[in-house]
């Protein structure tokens, strides 16, 4: 089951739920977020559920995290700025960020994101993905 920030204790390390790294999904698409938090979490990591960037952003300040997806269509702070607002933190600039998006790859040279997903999701596209990104957290825990 996805976590929230009430079933972690706040570390100065990535999040480590149950051995494994926590990664933050972000999607103002509830049952699309939890679809894809069932995915991260098959890959051997915790997936943590926000469903808007404002929460997105609040949780990724109050928990170190191993990586970030984030959708880009959002209302109110679309997936470019919560982007740009943890690359620009310095308790959250190291993350990595995913941006995911059913619009096609924006330019990833003006959004700040190491690497791009489309949606639909292809889950063993995903899997690979976050494995490659948390591979060092696994290993170390």
């Amino acid at each position: 089951m996805p976590a929230f920030k009430s079933d972690a204790a706040r570390t100065d390390s990535p999040i480590v739920l149950d051995g494994q790294p926590a990664v933050l999904v972000i999607d103002d698409c509830a049952d699309f977020a939890y679809f894809v938090a069932s995915i991260i979490e098959s890959a051997g990591c915790r997936a943590i559920v926000a469903t808007d960037g404002i929460e997105g952003l609040l949780l990724a300040q109050e928990f170190p995290l191993a990586l970030v997806l984030c959708d880009l269509s959002m209302p109110v702070l679309d997936g470019a700025e919560v982007l740009r607002k943890l690359q620009d933190n310095p308790a959250t600039a190291e993350v990595p960020r995913v941006l995911m998006s059913g619009h096609g790859c924006p330019d990833l040279s003006v959004i700040p994101a190491d690497a791009f997903i489309a949606k639909p999701i292809q889950t063993q596209s995903l899997r690979r993905l976050v494995r490659a990104f948390t591979r060092p957290q696994i290993a170390a825990h």
